[in-house]
């Protein structure tokens, strides 16, 4: 619903000035809000903020490959913080 327009914006800023974005798609997270019922929600907004800021009620429920995810998306957000690029040694590459 929101991946068209947010593409959009994306390719009209990057014409001016450098644009980095992912796109988390982890159908697994935990919720972590106190929502009632047994909904499955799949990759719902905001559900990276576990992964990058430490979370009591999320973090319990991360499989090793969630915590690994997290690690990897914090040293993303490190390198960005430190260098203006989101890219540093020892990275996944990045797509596009």
């Amino acid at each position: 619903m929101w991946a068209r327009g947010t593409q959009a914006q994306h390719d009209a800023l990057a014409r001016h000035v450098p644009v980095y974005a992912y796109v988390f798609a982890d159908r697994d997270a935990p919720m972590f809000l106190p929502l009632p019922g047994d909904f499955d929600f799949g990759a719902f907004h905001a559900g990276d903020i576990p992964y990058l800021f430490e979370d009591e009620t999320a973090e319990p429920q991360f499989t090793p490959a969630q915590r690994r995810l997290s690690a990897t998306m914090s040293e993303y957000w490190a390198a960005f913080a430190r260098t203006g690029t989101p890219g540093a040694g020892g990275l996944p590459a990045r797509e596009g």
